[in-house]
């Protein structure tokens, strides 16, 4: 699931970049207005109506792969990467301050209750 994740983060970026051509920008905002709107060609019925879904779907992840350029792909890979590393880093500082704040404010109770 952070594979799928990280690729779609990849793909959002890759998309926003001016070097991606805007057929494909416009071809996917199609493909999920479609894909989320309550019409369809085919009716959703079980399992046969999902076929138009997974048709259009395997399609555009074909354009996707195909259709955006192979180095902007690899940036976009390696930004999400770079944000992945950083928010966990972040997140590493910051339960090791609420720590050391947390040990800090227990040791000067215990300190000024001894006191007593």
């Amino acid at each position: 699931m952070d594979k799928l994740k990280m690729s779609l983060g990849a793909i959002y970026m890759a998309l926003k970049n001016p070097q991606t051509p805007i057929w494909l920008k416009f071809a996917t905002i199609l493909t999920v207005i479609y894909i989320l709107s309550p019409i369809d060609l085919i009716p959703d019925y079980p399992i046969l109506g999902y076929i138009d879904d997974v048709t259009l779907l395997s399609f555009m992840i074909f354009l996707l792969k195909n259709g955006i350029p192979k180095d902007v792909m690899q940036r976009s890979q390696e930004e999400i990467l770079r944000r992945k590393h950083k928010l966990i880093q972040d997140a590493e500082q910051t339960a090791n301050e609420v720590i050391i704040n947390y040990s800090k404010s227990d040791d000067s109770s215990h300190s000024s209750s001894s006191r007593r």
